[in-house]
């Protein structure tokens, strides 16, 4: 899941309802709302994303993509 940081509601409550349904969650999440961040996620997204069979994209995460 990429989006905004894990704290955020929305992504904690998609995390947790995820999590609770058996799936496996790979994040990218920024520790804070700091663009100086998007650097280092876009390449991790970029990593991870190719390993996954779902990409889901959360509130402020279609800035990574």
């Amino acid at each position: 899941m990429a989006g905004r940081e894990e704290t955020y509601s929305r992504t904690r409550i998609v995390l947790r309802a995820l999590r609770e349904k058996g799936h496996d969650v790979i994040t990218c999440l920024p520790p804070d709302r700091s663009f100086k961040n998007y650097p280092r996620l876009l390449w991790n997204t970029l990593l991870k994303a190719p390993k996954c069979d779902v990409v889901l994209v959360g509130f402020y995460g279609q800035l990574l993509v």
